[in-house]
């Protein structure tokens, strides 16, 4: 599929993202480790970018997450005073820990 953004092919479809998820997303031994960036900060305050692994191209959930922040500025539906946070809440900064998922909660 062609990017809107860049015009180039990364955007994949789903079926293809899914099949082998289980190993597409593993840290290789040269990965560097997450840098837990300060979800609250502003983009202005944020680093420059975050260089995805030499070896396996793959990049942490903090530099993929500050990419889309950067991105949606540039489309402007953010600006520089927003945080990582804003992009998505729920998948990287959970505040509760729930010894069991609401949902199940009920026998379900």
């Amino acid at each position: 599929m062609e990017c809107p953004a860049c015009e180039n092919t990364c955007v994949k479809p789903a079926v293809e993202v899914l099949t082998g998820i289980e190993q597409r997303y593993l840290a290789c031994p040269d990965c560097a480790p997450e840098p837990n960036l300060d979800k609250a900060l502003k983009l202005k305050s944020l680093p420059g970018k975050i260089e995805r692994c030499h070896s396996c191209g793959r990049a942490t959930l903090d530099a993929v997450m500050l990419d889309a922040l950067r991105v949606l500025r540039d489309f402007g539906l953010r600006d520089d005073l927003d945080t990582l946070r804003s992009v998505g809440t729920p998948l990287i900064d959970v505040d509760i820990l729930w010894p069991i998922h609401p949902a199940l909660a009920g026998g379900a």
